[in-house]
């Protein structure tokens, strides 16, 4: 929980440009999982298998960013 314990400088002055890049970041990786996500709901038909792909997927982006 260290990631989400992190004191935010919201409405403090400085910061850089750190949080533009974690925007474009997430929306450059939101349009490839979206693309992603496409392609195997078109190639694996069994549903709760492509859901069981992304939650597990999801778990390893959060484990990433908890470390």
């Amino acid at each position: 929980m260290q990631f989400f314990a992190t004191s935010s400088n919201v409405h403090g002055g400085g910061g850089g440009a750190w949080g533009g890049v974690a925007v474009i970041a997430l929306l450059f990786w939101g349009l490839v999982f979206w693309l992603v996500d496409l392609l195997m709901r078109k190639f694996i038909k069994d549903h709760w298998l492509v859901v069981g792909m992304q939650l597990l997927a999801l778990l390893a982006m959060y484990l990433f960013l908890d470390w």
